[in-house]
């Protein structure tokens, strides 16, 4: 979408009215690869807490940014957690994203678990309701999740979770906003909780305009970065994950994981680009990482 298209969709008033009018009349239609790429990084998430001492069964996980297809709950529910807050600022999930995100795992999970080495043991698949069940509601209540969208995580109560979560919402979110995320995560966690987070860094342009990099946003000064970025949808921070450490430990956050590796076409890309004054001095093989799984323990 060119920049003027962009400011133009941010101006159009009842936009979550027209969103769920269309809803109403085109049903949310799903890409098997994104389905499967949401379930491989639950399982990993999940086991990269169990890795880290989490004990899951028995716990209220918070997920921060439901989207559409609640894949991640449903992993925690089947490593046993007993309630899963799922909040999101828009209402985007219903009885047949719910449905299908049973199916997903159902079609995907053994495949995926032999793919990645996720211990089986840690998750029960009779732990997901029936695929009859008729309402959303039916559904939650037999997940035990808590759907609270329109919401927002900012108001959730001190001390209500064991364990807080999301997946590529952190990229999305400024600066400012983030470190108060992070400030009230550390309020809202019970003594010896625990954040689970996979942030994509890269230029989400790029999933959709194959013409430029995954790093093309590194070298966009702000005059350029500003216009693509002005609907809140297509916002990104262009954090890098040295960047988003240093929030972490800025706000005592014990840093227990924090992976990823050199995506090799970012750094073939990186080579020819010239690099905006932020990252112009920091290594090629750093701002190459675009995917990350960190785990963090709350403050002391």
């Amino acid at each position: 979408m060119t920049a003027l298209g962009s400011i133009l969709k941010n101006s159009i008033p009842f936009r979550r009215q027209l969103r769920a009018l269309k809803r109403a009349i085109v049903p949310y239609r799903s890409n098997p690869a994104n389905d499967s790429d949401l379930l491989e990084w639950s399982l990993r998430m999940a086991a990269a807490l169990a890795d880290a001492g989490a004990q899951i069964p028995g716990s209220t996980v918070v997920e921060i940014g439901t989207g559409w297809v609640p894949i991640l709950p449903l992993v925690f529910r089947m490593a046993g957690a007993s309630e899963i807050i799922t909040v999101d600022q828009d209402r985007l999930m219903d009885r047949n994203t719910f449905l299908h995100a049973i199916s997903s795992i159902h079609k995907n999970m053994d495949r995926l678990l032999r793919q990645t080495g996720v211990p089986k043991e840690l998750f029960d698949l009779r732990r997901l309701p029936s695929r009859q069940e008729e309402t959303l509601g039916t559904l939650c209540n037999q997940s035990g999740v808590t759907y609270k969208a329109p919401s927002d995580f900012m108001d959730l109560a001190p001390g209500s979770a064991d364990f807080i979560v999301s997946r590529t919402v952190l990229e999305h979110i400024p600066e400012p906003a983030l470190r108060n995320i992070f400030a009230h995560a550390a309020k809202v966690l019970r003594p010896g909780g625990m954040m689970c987070h996979e942030i994509d860094m890269s230029d989400h342009f790029e999933h959709r305009d194959k013409s430029i990099s995954t790093v093309d946003m590194l070298g966009l000064d702000d005059a350029a970065w500003a216009p693509k970025i002005h609907d809140p949808q297509d916002y990104q921070n262009r954090l890098r994950r040295f960047e988003f450490g240093e929030i972490l430990r800025d706000g005592g956050w014990e840093i227990v994981q924090m992976d990823g590796e050199p995506y090799p076409p970012a750094l073939e890309a990186l080579k020819t680009m010239k690099l905006i004054p932020r990252y112009a001095h920091v290594p090629h093989e750093e701002l190459a990482i675009l995917w990350s799984v960190v785990v963090a323990r709350r403050p002391a």
